[in-house]
This record gives structure tokens, C-alpha cells and sequence, in this order.
């Protein structure tokens, strides 16, 4: 059915991400005009003329404050309202690189929450369908069935941790360490959250496995520039994956 009188708008949303999957959920402001105090999602109007992608950085940017990484496009949708405009929401989704959430004026409270708890939150429809289309996806991603070829893309290294710091400014109670890979590759630095089984006295001289070849990540005003392996135990607590018997640094996990 045609709506000649309609006027045609385009917004544009991002499902911001870390790696443990959660997923940030901003809540508009008591003077918003419209749906104050729901929660909501990075993004908004495209300005006449801007370009797609430039505008969602620009939005990110100013709502929040962070760095992302591998921006791309997730759904679309389109509608009428009851004021008859023609929506047009583009939604895309976006890896956080920085986690220091400077919020607009637009927003009043920000939380990092999984898909399905945001779910539970007063957001818009198209709020939660592009959450719920990143939950599908990543699901789909995760369950997917590997080849041999992909797990040697993982580039897991044995090392032997030489220094070890507090990490105040962490979120949560974490170590600096310093990981001799050896010659090869050298020494790298890695953020963990082991405070419950280790003390920094106990980790020197520690062998650790950890994935060398995944991009550094800004955490705080760390470079963390390797993933440091662990298991959960009990109680969730981060117990550190490492050989039972010495080898050498350096050693590539197969």
C-alpha cells in the first residue's frame, strides 16, 4: 500500500560487544522526548547526506566514548509510525576495544548485560531485535563446527611469567603480568583475573599457556597484548591453565 504523504527517516543502531559476550545497554534520560527512562542502544539519526558507516562512528563516539573494532552490518528494518514516517533502522554490530563509557546527555546509566538480560529490560522492538539477531548470530557463530585448518589459526604459546603487578584500576581484582615466550617471540603483557588462587610471589617463575595472535586489547590503561588460559572453579574463580611437566617457551600448543 503507498503512503504518498509519508516522510522516509534513517537511524541507525550498534550492538556494542567485549569479548565475554555481554553486550552495553545505555538507559535514556528522565528528559528524553521519547521513551524516557528505556533502556536503549548506541546510535541515532543519520544526518541528510552523511555516510552510513562515518555516521554510526560518529554516534558511538559521542554516546559513549569508545573505541570499536569490525563495525558491520547486522539487520534492517523498516516501518510506519503512527505519525506516518517510514523508518528506516540499519543495525550493526561492533566489538568494544576501550571500556570507559563517557556517556552523552542523552543517557543517564550504562550496563554491560548479556543479550537475553537485555531482553527482560523496557527497550524498543527494534531495540531488542537487533539484540536478539547478534544473540542468533553469535550462537550460530559458536556452535558452528571447525575445521583442523581453523584451530591451527589459533596461535597458542607456552611462556614463563617473570613479573607480576597489582592491577588496581581493573574492574575486578587482576594481575599485570610479564611473559617470557622466548626468543621468538619475546616477552608480552597479559591482564588476568587470578587474584583468588595465586599470589603475585607464586606466579613468578609460573609456566602459562595463552593465544599470542590475537589483536592487543586496551584494558584500562593496560595494553594487554596476549589471552592468558584458565578454567573456572567452583566458584568461578580463574585457575590458570599450565604444563604439568617444564618445557621450553615458546612451545606452540597442537
Amino acid at each position: 500500500m503507498e503512503r504518498p504523504d509519508h516522510q522516509t527517516r534513517v537511524a541507525q543502531k550498534a550492538v556494542l560487544f567485549r569479548d565475554d559476550g555481554s553486550i552495553l545497554a545505555l538507559r535514556r534520560s528522565q528528559t528524553a522526548p521519547s521513551r524516557p527512562l528505556h533502556w536503549d542502544l548506541p546510535g541515532g539519526d543519520l544526518d541528510a547526506g552523511e555516510d552510513a558507516r562515518a555516521g554510526m562512528l560518529r554516534e558511538i563516539q559521542e554516546e559513549t566514548g569508545l573505541s570499536i573494532q569490525d563495525l558491520s552490518v547486522l539487520d534492517v528494518i523498516s516501518g510506519y509510525n503512527d505519525r506516518n514516517e517510514l523508518w528506516i533502522t540499519i543495525g550493526y554490530t561492533a566489538r568494544a576495544v576501550t571500556h570507559d563509557v563517557v556517556l552523552s546527555f542523552e543517557h543517564d546509566d550504562f550496563q554491560w548485560i548479556t543479550p537475553d538480560a537485555f531482553q527482560q529490560r523496557e527497550a524498543s522492538p527494534r531495540n531488542k531485535q537487533f539484540v536478539e539477531a547478534f544473540g542468533s548470530l553469535r550462537k550460530k557463530r559458536c556452535s558452528s563446527v571447525i575445521t583442523y585448518q581453523d584451530f591451527e589459526c589459533i596461535d597458542v604459546r607456552v611462556g614463563t611469567i617473570v613479573a607480576a603487578e597489582d592491577f588496581p584500576e581493573a574492574r575486578k581484582p587482576a594481575y599485570k603480568l610479564t611473559i617470557d615466550f622466548g626468543p621468538e617471540i619475546g616477552t608480552k603483557r597479559s591482564s588476568v583475573q587470578i587474584t583468588a588462587h595465586d599470589t603475585r610471589a607464586e606466579l613468578i617463575g609460573k609456566q602459562v599457556v595463552a593465544v599470542v595472535n590475537f589483536p592487543p586489547k586496551q584494558i584500562g590503561p593496560v595494553i594487554s597484548e596476549v589471552l592468558t588460559l584458565g578454567l573456572p572453579d567452583a566458584n568461578g574463580a580463574v585457575v590458570l591453565l599450565a604444563p604439568t611437566s617444564s618445557v621450553p617457551n615458546g612451545g606452540r600448543m597442537f
